[in-house]
């Protein structure tokens, strides 16, 4: 995996730089990279080694090692690590709404991320639960 985002990651620059040409021009081209300080080189390697080289060179080793479908509800945290580094980088802060939909999606990973183990007591156990609504399935099925 780590191979095909190296690939993935050499080619498109080709046709934008090719886009960026065609909308703004040579010289607004020339002028932004010979202007780039090194803030904007700094921001260019981190979001391309760091953040997609490393980050999907992880994923793909995590998804080497583990079922995809156990992985694969982990991929709602990322909007919450934008949003966290955004309250730490830059203070953003967020309303009511949006820290609820945070705390759902929190809530639903952990629904689905925890280990469920049947028969510990739990009033999610199916024989439990059928037991618990038989009484009252047995008086709806009962003709009147």
């Amino acid at each position: 995996m780590l191979a095909m985002m190296v690939w993935l990651s050499l080619i498109p620059p080709l046709p934008l730089l090719g886009l960026a040409w065609a909308i703004d021009g040579r010289t607004a081209l020339l002028t932004a990279i010979a202007n780039t300080g090194w803030l904007g080189v700094g921001a260019v390697l981190y979001i391309a080694v760091l953040s997609t080289l490393v980050g999907f060179g992880i994923w793909g080793s995590l998804l080497k090692r583990y079922p995809r479908a156990r992985l694969a509800p982990f991929s709602l945290l990322v909007p919450l690590f934008g949003a966290a580094s955004a309250a730490l980088v830059y203070g953003e802060t967020f309303g009511p709404g949006r820290l609820a939909g945070m705390a759902l999606i929190l809530a639903g990973l952990g629904v689905v991320a925890l280990p469920y183990k049947p028969g510990e007591g739990s009033a999610l156990d199916p024989p439990k639960a059928v037991g618990l609504w038989k009484p009252w399935i047995s008086k709806a099925m009962q003709p009147t």
